[in-house]
């Protein structure tokens, strides 16, 4: 769904962690996927929305720590500045006691001028990220990628539905009480305390109940008539009420936000138009055509920049120092422990190792003998090279024999055919090898399981070889999909050794698993 391809691309920018997406069948989420991976991106998604929607609240500047300057000519230094009509200087909601003074030190004023707030208004900061976010994710990614796309009057909709015609009884309740809070500031004061009070509780409420899992328990919670109702009615006139500290400049904002919001919406309008005529044109001209889709998150990437910046400044506008401070150690924190897991776990095969063996057997006169098994086992007809035709592998494959091929050669996979190795083996056509050349005296077998493969431990090549040959190790690595830690194939490595003819009788080794996995 669109829901899920914005998720998945969301908290992979924002975390490194990918929104698990639905399969096509009703068995749910992919069975490969960790069980924790869907309540920590709901945990961590949902605290990041929270902290960016209380950062884009209407704070004071002393609240945000920031101390307003009127930026005046060099002759109003040491002037007190007063309030304008507007509820300014710097921005809505600035009450007439604040110190604005500017000193007359020049270098102080420079200072304090770095504090204050941007000269650019908010609502044309808002509206430049928000067209940055929302046209080219809405406007190209989404309607070009998904079947039967919707315009935005289906989100109109969906949020007529919460309510129904019951919202031509809240939209009036808002308006009297906001006129109320208008009237009596202390009304504003104790609805703005409610307000906070009630969604708080429920989101504890919500994470008591179900830990990591609070996000989608807490959205229902919300559309509770009991809870619905408070809310739809005391937010919009508290955000109307503290938006500015007069009449008129209340009435201001909320024209600016109206405008805003209202252009944002015109544009994806006329994007939902456009492409609606190109598919009706295309149906035309080939009935039953299918777009292929463009989602992919690396498209996407046009706007991270916008991303990045709407995070930092609205994590910049919450309130109070300490909050600042643990809202960023919360982005940095979880960005950093996903790539510390990265260097830690296994993410990827141990191509590393089986380099290392199949160089080692490169040599005319080499003593070792590597052979891999391309076939996946438990997964009949499945046969890939996913070494030297992997950009991973012939990557190892170049650093390790000193091979240093130019862009074009490596992306064409023109140099592979310099790697030779026995592939698809059987335990007798290895023992006949061997036998054919006795200076081998080590031999290294590689293979792939899928990771639901229940692997035994027989070993029909140890039995092909019989007693002039041990096996003395072997390993079972796991490998892991970063983005949503799914397990990947896993893959054994065998390692047999010839005996000298005064040895003991063999004694095979136990399978090992490397650590950490």
């Amino acid at each position: 769904s669109s829901l899920e391809l914005t998720l998945n691309s969301a908290t992979s920018y924002a975390f490194g962690l990918q929104w698990p997406r639905q399969r096509q069948d009703p068995a749910g989420f992919d069975e490969a996927v960790p069980d924790w991976v869907l309540p920590t991106c709901m945990a961590l998604m949902g605290l990041l929305l929270g902290l960016m929607a209380l950062g884009a609240l209407p704070w004071s500047p002393r609240l945000r720590g920031v101390r307003p300057v009127q930026r005046g000519q060099p002759g109003q230094a040491g002037e007190p500045v007063q309030p304008s009509e507007r509820g300014e200087p710097g921005e809505p909601g600035i009450a007439a006691d604040v110190d604005t003074a500017l000193p007359a030190d020049p270098e102080a004023h420079a200072v304090l001028a770095a504090r204050s707030d941007s000269p650019v208004p908010w609502w044309r900061s808002a509206l430049w990220i928000s067209v940055w976010l929302v046209l080219p994710t809405y406007g190209v990614f989404y309607v070009r990628s998904t079947p039967g796309f919707v315009s935005p009057a289906h989100w109109m909709a969906q949020g007529w539905h919460v309510m129904g015609w019951w919202w031509l009884a809240a939209l009036p309740a808002a308006v009297g009480v906001g006129a109320l809070m208008q009237r009596v500031r202390a009304v504003a004061q104790v609805s703005a305390l409610a307000l906070w009070v009630t969604l708080t509780l429920s989101l504890m409420w919500a994470i008591h109940l179900h830990g990591l899992d609070w996000f989608g328990v807490w959205g229902a919670m919300l559309g509770q008539d009991w809870l619905l109702w408070p809310v739809a009615i005391l937010t919009p006139a508290v955000l109307w009420y503290f938006s500015a500290s007069t009449l008129a400049g209340r009435m201001r904002q909320l024209v600016i936000f109206a405008a805003v919001l209202g252009t944002i919406l015109g544009m994806c309008f006329i994007a939902y138009f456009i492409w609606d005529a190109l598919w009706q044109r295309a149906q035309a001209r080939t009935p039953g055509l299918v777009w292929s889709s463009i989602w992919m998150p690396r498209y996407l990437g046009v706007i991270y920049p916008a991303v990045a910046l709407a995070i930092g400044a609205l994590i910049m506008r919450l309130p109070t120092r300490p909050l600042r401070w643990l809202a960023i150690a919360f982005v940095l924190g979880s960005n950093l422990t996903l790539s510390l897991a990265r260097i830690e776990l296994d993410t990827e095969p141990p191509l590393d190792r089986v380099v290392a063996d199949v160089v080692a057997a490169m040599p005319d006169d080499a003593t070792v003998r590597t052979y891999i098994n391309l076939n996946v086992r438990g997964k009949p007809g499945r046969s890939e090279d996913w070494l030297r035709y992997s950009d991973p592998g012939l990557y190892y494959l170049c650093i390790a024999t000193e091979r240093k091929p130019d862009p074009h050669e490596f992306r064409r996979k023109q140099i592979s055919r310099e790697y030779r190795y026995p592939v698809n083996f059987t335990p007798r056509q290895i023992t006949g090898a061997v036998r054919r050349t006795p200076t081998i005296t080590r031999i290294a077998v590689w293979e792939r399981y899928p990771s639901d493969y229940a692997a035994d431990d027989t070993d029909p090549l140890a039995d092909a070889l019989g007693n002039d040959w041990q096996r003395v190790e072997q390993q079972i690595f796991k490998s892991r999909q970063f983005w949503t830690w799914r397990y990947g194939d896993w893959y054994r490595r065998r390692e047999y050794q010839r005996t000298p003819p005064d040895a003991p009788p063999p004694v095979n080794a136990a399978a090992s698993v490397p650590t950490p996995h």
